[in-house]
């Protein structure tokens, strides 16, 4: 961000669309920088950090892109396994039959 500083130390308010406080705002608009600048307002600009300026931002690639160098080749997924449960017909026959409701007595 571009510091703009007021001749007047102590301003406070909105100029051209910027609001200063204690003399000082910020913008990052060049048209605004160079008009304040015709002006008479004293410009600081802000150096961008050399990481900032060396390092590009590595992109991360969307699932199912391909990235150079890759394989086309999916993992394969091993198969599923089905388990198999044996049932014990007369157990079942058995759960099934109703209860008899009379009383011995």
């Amino acid at each position: 961000m571009t510091k703009i500083i007021a001749p007047n130390k102590q301003y406070a308010g909105v100029s051209a669309g910027i609001t200063f406080v204690n003399g000082v705002g910020e913008t990052e608009d060049e048209h605004l920088i160079k008009w304040f600048e015709s002006k008479g307002y004293n410009i600081e600009r802000e150096e961008p950090l050399p990481e900032q300026e060396e390092e590009p931002e590595e992109e991360i690639p969307a699932e199912g892109v391909l990235i150079e160098g890759e394989s086309q080749e999916q993992e394969e997924i091993p198969p599923v396994q089905e388990e198999v449960v044996e049932i014990d017909e007369a157990a079942s026959a058995e759960e099934k039959k109703p209860k008899s409701s009379k009383r011995k007595g």
